[in-house]
């Protein structure tokens, strides 16, 4: 089983149709859908045949409770804490399907875990950057790194964005790499040009894996030893959640012991079809019939 721990957010997703012109209005397609890194990842892990277990903090409102219920009738194993308000995202989508954030994490950011609680019959732990930002979940995280080590529980860990490392700072986020150890790290190009300076390994980390986009993705062992494969050509309708997507179909690879690069590819496919729709990785939408 996997467990991601992060946020269970509601994305507001604005594509819009050209720029925004201040003080009128601009011609958009607006929609909610559940988002998150975490919950999103998780999802990419079930539709991949992979058990999850997400574990986060929502708020005491309609909307966690419907967004709770998003991810349990997917099949993941919630473990959630109900406290303050739900975050949101505004997705701004332009018209090539890059996307930009507007963020406001809410009750997320104050996940407070037993580390001995949630690792009960866990075999893989995955931990976007941005739950290591601040606020209790970061603390929880830490704990919960410690007791996965000590059970030899593999830990992979996504570098979330180029602003979040610029905030929490390179080096850093670097020696946070460095006490982590993980199995795996995820980064694009930009948050790994940031971050690696021009390299292309993180510290004390089995896999880097780096994804470009439609370009090569290049993924290097912490020998030396590196290949690239590139993805299949897709129409990019929105980037949105696709990193996510990859994640969870790439850790549900390895733990059916496939090879590095046949998780790759199984990362491709899967956010290959994440980039065909509007909306986040997880294609729910944020709120159900309660």
């Amino acid at each position: 089983m996997l467990c991601t721990v992060g946020d269970l957010v509601t994305d507001v997703v604005v594509k819009l149709s050209g720029p925004p012109v201040r003080g009128t209005d601009t011609p958009a397609q607006i929609m909610q859908t559940q988002g998150g890194s975490a919950a999103n990842v998780a999802l990419s892990a079930i539709r991949a045949e992979l058990p999850c277990r997400f574990v986060g903090r929502v708020g005491e409102d309609d909307r966690g409770l419907s967004l709770i219920r998003v991810l349990e009738d997917a099949g993941v194993d919630v473990v959630a804490q109900r406290h303050g308000i739900t975050g949101s995202i505004v997705v701004l989508v332009d018209a090539d399907g890059e996307r930009s954030f507007l963020t406001d994490r809410g009750a997320a950011t104050e996940l407070t875990i037993d580390p001995e609680l949630v690792l009960d019959g866990v075999s893989w732990v995955h931990l976007p950057g941005y739950s290591f930002g601040g606020g209790a979940i970061a603390e929880s995280c830490q704990l919960l790194v410690a007791e996965a080590k000590d059970r030899g529980i593999p830990v992979s860990v996504t570098t979330a964005s180029e602003s979040f490392l610029r905030d929490f700072g390179r080096e850093e986020f670097l020696q946070l790499i460095d006490v982590i150890g993980p199995k795996v790290v995820f980064a694009n190009t930009p948050e790994a040009a940031f971050a690696l300076a021009g390299g292309s390994h993180f510290p004390n980390t089995e896999w880097s894996v780096i994804t470009a986009g439609g370009g090569a993705t290049t993924i290097t062992h912490r020998t030396g030893d590196h290949r690239s494969i590139r993805p299949p050509d897709v129409e990019v309708v929105d980037s949105t959640g696709a990193g996510d997507s990859f994640a969870g179909a790439f850790i549900a690879s390895m733990l059916r012991n496939e090879t590095p690069l046949q998780a790759v590819e199984a990362g491709h496919a899967s956010s290959a079809s994440t980039l065909l729709r509007l909306g986040s990785g997880s294609g729910h939408p944020a709120t159900k019939e309660l």
